[in-house]
């Protein structure tokens, strides 16, 4: 929860677990502003947990916006072994 903007609300996830290397994840998210989306990934990039975060879909709602993001989540062990790789 670290990595989402101060403004927005994880709505749903769901992640896709395979055997070796990163769960995929697809989020919903809300946000009160326009930058929430872009907010979101600059610190998802900014975190080695996180890779490839990609937005999918934004739309304006009453009060804000909703977006869907998918990112690989690196497991503490997988997010060293991509730090070192970067």
């Amino acid at each position: 929860e670290s990595v989402i903007a101060n403004d927005v609300r994880l709505v749903s996830i769901a992640p896709s677990f395979a055997p070796t290397g990163p769960i995929a994840m697809n989020l919903q998210l809300q946000s009160k502003s326009p930058n929430g989306m872009i907010d979101t990934i600059n610190r998802m990039h900014a975190d080695p947990q996180f890779d490839n975060p990609f937005p999918s879909s934004e739309a304006a709602i009453d009060g804000g916006y909703m977006f869907n993001l998918t990112v690989e989540y690196l497991p503490p062990k997988a997010a060293v072994a991509a730090e070192v790789r970067r």
